[in-house]
């Protein structure tokens, strides 16, 4: 009997280490399944340099300099003139021109575009040490003095762009950082989504409308 009984133990203790594993396993796998689908459906907001727009290198570099020559473009839109990567621009051009023409008075002394730095969060521990979209000519911050960057302590935003300005972004391929999360709103910002090869088919489905 006291042999029998070992052989119990001994049996459910592998049974239990069996289902540990199990258990271990599946989710080791829902972490692979998840990590795949997150890439699958968030791609076009990866950084830049993953979505095809290049290497600036770091800020004051030589790289980063190269980077601006063959890249960078003064471009007049909205009433305004902004630096842009040469490829985004027409995305810039059509939404700032369209932001304008629905009577929204877009100002040159707080607006501007490419400018190769590091980000700037409301929590800064959170993106130490990453650059900022600017730095690669694709995000062009409006009218900064009324549409200021959250705080880190509240989920309200000061704005005075219009209710709509999300989805009219959104139809030029921008991604508006009034509809970030919680605590990095940042409603001057405008930055572009998806990859350079897509913006002829943006261009061409605004001008259908």
């Amino acid at each position: 009997m006291p042999a029998r009984r070992k052989q119990t133990r001994a049996a459910r203790r592998i049974g239990s280490l069996f289902v540990v594993g199990v258990f271990a396993l599946g989710l080791v796998i829902a972490g692979f399944v998840g990590v795949g689908w997150w890439r699958r459906h968030n791609s076009d907001i990866a950084p830049p340099d993953q979505r095809g727009w290049g290497h600036p290198g770091a800020p004051q570099s030589t790289d980063g300099e190269q980077f601006r020559v063959r890249n960078i473009v003064l471009i007049h839109a909205g009433g305004v003139r902004v630096r842009v990567h040469r490829r985004a621009a027409p995305l810039f051009r059509g939404f700032l021109d369209e932001l304008a023409a629905d009577g929204y008075a877009i100002r040159q002394a707080d607006t501007g575009g490419y400018n190769h730095r590091f980000k700037r969060c409301a929590d800064a521990a959170s993106c130490e040490g990453q650059l900022s979209d600017h730095s690669w000519g694709t995000a062009v911050d409006v009218n900064w003095t009324t549409n200021a960057l959250g705080t880190k302590t509240g989920c309200r935003m000061t704005t005075d762009l219009p209710a709509d300005v999300g989805a009219l972004a959104k139809r030029w391929g921008l991604r508006w950082g009034g509809n970030f999360s919680c605590h990095s709103k940042d409603p001057m910002h405008f930055e572009v989504v998806g990859r350079p090869e897509g913006v002829a088919a943006i261009v061409d489905a605004n001008a259908v409308r």
